[in-house]
């Protein structure tokens, strides 16, 4: 009788020790997530994998945005960056693949 009310605490404890690790997992998980987000915002400048996260696009289709002639990148070293103002005034006029010579695939 003892150990089944022993057990049972025991059983208890550690499922209410889970729950907790669980919910501080998931409170520093989306702590980080919003850190990491204030600190993309708060970036002058953006990397190609910025600008994946930002947009949400592949790698592929990044890299050939920023192999455009007309996206405004800079090199800063080894890296391509573009200035975020630059950005969105790259986004705030369509593009598309019949007005740009870069764009069209040849026959």
């Amino acid at each position: 009788m003892i150990n089944e009310t022993f057990n049972k605490s025991i059983t208890a404890f550690f499922d209410d020790a889970n729950r907790l690790t669980n919910a501080t997992r998931f409170i520093a998980k989306n702590l980080i997530e919003g850190l990491n987000q204030l600190i993309l915002n708060n970036k002058v400048f953006y990397t190609r994998e910025d600008v994946m996260k930002l947009t949400g696009y592949s790698k592929s289709t990044v890299n050939d945005i920023f192999n455009d002639p007309h996206f405004p990148v800079c090199t800063l070293g080894k890296t391509q960056v573009v200035h975020r103002d630059a950005l969105a005034a790259y986004f705030s006029h369509r593009i598309s693949r019949e007005n740009s010579i870069y764009w069209r695939k040849s026959a």
